[in-house]
């Protein structure tokens, strides 16, 4: 393609993007990443990573490779040429290159019609697939109509375990999170026993969340590009996992800081729950997702609670920033349980209510008063620390629950 022919669009300018880093830009109907290395060298390449099919390519490292400038996969960490677009690894998985141009301090990129790479010019090559499309009539509407309902039946099938999976981990990390808020604020003298099980049970949960993941990298899952977005967030959040737990061994952090850690990966996997619910396309299905993710939001709120609680316990004073973060924490549950409230059944709801009048309530209550209404710097029992993370509030088993009962109305739903 001839200079005269391209046809440019402006992406930014030119002290956007730093020396050594990308953007993704949308030019056309292409995420197309943009890089500078060094003071002045520009190179444009496709931003999906075609392995993983996720849009992050731009994220990711840039350096030499040997006498190549490369980038580096975020994900599966596959090196692509800056000039070729060649995968060095897998040259099947290359991407396409695009013409880029700094003038008048602004970024212009013009999206490629051809490849240059030779592994996309075979495939591009190949002979085009005969037209398949089938002949219009009222029995191939019907047909197609069906078709698409199990689709979309399968799909949600495929969000239970997606929901199941991420709420078992969840549970666990959030356990884990506990027991090392007290195993720091404690200096190691507390619950080293309780966080060691505690990693272990979510290294088992991990891994089950890691195969349902891989199963939607087969493109005959239909998976959308903002699924496949937030599943890379998840799992670089999970990938941080080994080098936060040797930190919390080796003491090299606050407990504070620690629990800020933890409740920013559980954000991650809280927000794949809240992206299922927006795409669920049965009604009733839909109705029991939000209360579902209201159920997990008010979980992880509480858990959040239980662990600064067990850390002004375990520290053996009060606080008064870590007691205005109680508030706000109680505050949010209340308001997320409102809303699971409104949209739980009738069974759901009154099975709550039951629990309310369980007597942890009532310990439940008092432990919260006794930090809330403290006056900085008041002593606190130390040993309280451990009786605070046994409150589970609202109880994970009703999660598991709402699970379930998604399930059967999935199943109800299929056979009527």
């Amino acid at each position: 393609m001839t200079e005269a022919l391209l046809h440019w669009t402006d992406v930014c300018a030119v002290e956007d993007i730093l020396p050594n880093t990308g953007v993704c830009a949308l030019v056309g109907h292409r995420h197309v990443a943009v890089f500078r290395t060094g003071a002045d060298r520009w190179f444009a390449i496709d931003n999906v990573d075609p392995k993983s099919g996720a849009s992050v390519l731009s994220r990711g490292l840039v350096g030499n490779l040997g006498d190549r400038v490369g980038v580096a996969s975020p994900l599966y960490k596959n090196h692509f040429d800056l000039q070729t677009g060649e995968c060095l690894e897998q040259p099947e998985h290359s991407v396409r290159t695009h013409p880029v141009q700094a003038a008048q301090g602004r970024i212009r990129v013009a999206v490629a019609c051809t490849p240059h790479h030779p592994a996309l010019s075979k495939r591009i090559e190949e002979p085009p697939m005969p037209d398949t499309t089938p002949t219009l009539s009222v029995a191939n509407l019907v047909l197609r109509s069906k078709q698409q309902e199990i689709d979309a039946l399968r799909h949600l099938a495929h969000k239970a375990e997606w929901v199941d999976a991420i709420g078992q981990l969840v549970q666990r990390l959030q356990r884990e999170r506990g027991a090392s808020c007290i195993y720091l604020a404690s200096q190691t003298q507390r619950f080293a026993e309780v966080r060691h099980q505690a990693v272990n049970e979510a290294l088992l949960h991990e891994e089950k969340l890691r195969q349902v993941f891989s199963a939607q990298m087969d493109p005959a899952q239909g998976t959308s590009a903002q699924t496949l977005s937030l599943m890379a967030w998840a799992l670089l959040g999970l990938e941080s996992l080994p080098a936060l737990r040797l930190q919390i061994d080796r003491q090299a952090m606050s407990a504070l800081d620690a629990v800020a850690a933890y409740s920013h990966l559980i954000a991650g996997l809280v927000e794949l729950v809240f992206h299922m619910a927006d795409t669920a396309g049965v009604p009733s299905v839909s109705r029991l997702l939000v209360a579902l993710l209201h159920a997990v939001q008010a979980t992880e709120e509480a858990g959040q609670e239980r662990a600064v609680g067990a850390l002004l316990y375990a520290s053996g004073h009060c606080q008064e920033a870590h007691q205005q973060r109680l508030l706000h924490l109680i505050d949010a549950q209340e308001r997320s349980l409102r809303v699971f409230g409104d949209f739980a059944e009738p069974a759901l709801r009154a099975r709550w209510d039951e629990l309310q009048l369980a007597p942890c309530m009532a310990q439940l209550e008092r432990l919260r008063r006794a930090l809330c209404v403290a006056r900085p710097g008041t002593a606190l029992v130390s040993d309280l620390s451990q009786t605070c993370l046994l409150y589970t509030h609202p109880s994970p088993r009703d999660q598991r629950n709402l699970v379930y009962r998604l399930l059967l109305d999935k199943k109800n739903y299929m056979l009527s």
